[in-house]
């Protein structure tokens, strides 16, 4: 039995985009919050190990580590906010430029593109 598919306009399409940009925001921002949350719990653990190193009553490699986790999780933190839900926003931008040409909504920006007419050539009117 073959396949069918369901035609869908691109303001539908868009629309479904969008919506799906927005819930892996979101999940990107609870991944966030978590992590963050994990970083101040690990960073308080490795300043009391580090403080039962300095009395000597601990030795000194479990806070180094620790330590070396915190920055780990740390640079994991930075990446999720910045550099992916910076993409995800460029991406949602573009989707609701899309959206809004795609409705009729897009304002115009006012470059015809006239600067690169030349009248004597065959396809002028046509670029």
């Amino acid at each position: 039995m073959p396949a069918t598919h369901v035609a869908i306009t691109p303001e539908q399409h868009y629309r479904h985009r969008l919506a799906s940009l927005a819930a892996d925001e979101q999940q990107l921002s609870r991944r966030s919050r978590t992590l963050t949350i994990a970083l101040v719990v690990l960073a308080l653990f490795t300043a009391i190990l580090a403080r039962q190193a300095s009395f000597g009553e601990l030795p000194v490699y479990p806070a180094a580590l620790f330590l070396i986790a915190d920055f780990a999780l740390l640079s994991r933190i930075l990446d999720l906010r910045y550099t992916r839900m910076y993409r995800l926003q460029r991406l949602a931008d573009t989707l609701e430029t899309s959206l809004a040409r795609a409705t009729g909504h897009a304002t115009q920006n006012g470059l015809t593109g006239e600067e690169f007419r030349e009248p004597g050539h065959l396809y002028d009117r046509d670029l």
